[in-house]
């Protein structure tokens, strides 16, 4: 039965290849790469969430969310829902959902606060390029990146330090419980 399956996928893909060369070079519309693609990434977002949800895992639950939202803003903006035409207007969608991603994670596993650091600072500039895109500026982000980028270092940093030292402590307790409370030394 394997080796039936392996000569069927070559095939296949060749199949769609071949069909889809066709249709790009017929003088047919049945292909347009322009509305397929954010259809494709939906159905690969929706076949993440679909495995997340069928096996208890969580793995893919990020590139799905994210993805997922991806490809929904992309199927609006070329199927004309929503008016935007250029990358320069809509790159803010890629930290937004990253972010959005990120949550996901959190929401799905409270236990996991380390996600909340990326989320944030996706979600921080996902909207804040959004919101400077449509005129409101809440200060010069410029500026803002070119004095204070190196903050982001100092709280990465912070984080791996909060995280080593409660490791170190749940090493300590650990050893602690371990340890009979009656030695050889005390009898």
């Amino acid at each position: 039965m394997k080796e039936h399956r392996k000569s069927l996928i070559p095939g296949i893909l060749l199949i769609l290849a071949g069909l889809a060369l066709f249709f790009r070079e017929s003088p047919f519309d049945f292909f347009n790469w322009i509305m397929l693609y954010p259809v494709l990434i939906l159905i690969f977002a929706i076949t993440l969430l679909y495995e997340v949800y069928r096996n208890k895992s969580r793995n893919a639950l990020f590139w799905g969310i994210t993805l997922l939202l991806v490809g929904m803003f992309f199927f609006m903006r070329n199927y004309r829902v929503i008016p935007f035409f250029d990358m320069d207007d809509s790159w803010s969608v890629f930290p937004l959902a990253m972010g959005l991603g990120f949550l996901a994670l959190f929401i799905f596993n409270p236990d996991n606060w380390g996600v909340l650091i990326p989320g944030g600072f996706f979600l921080f500039v996902g909207i804040t390029s959004g919101l400077r895109q449509f005129g409101f500026y809440l200060w010069d982000w410029d500026d803002a990146v070119e004095s204070y980028w190196p903050v982001v270092f100092v709280l990465i940093g912070a984080v791996f330090f909060i995280h080593g030292l409660r490791r170190r402590k749940e090493r300590i307790v650990d050893n602690d419980q371990d340890e009979p409370s009656g030695s050889a030394e005390n009898k």
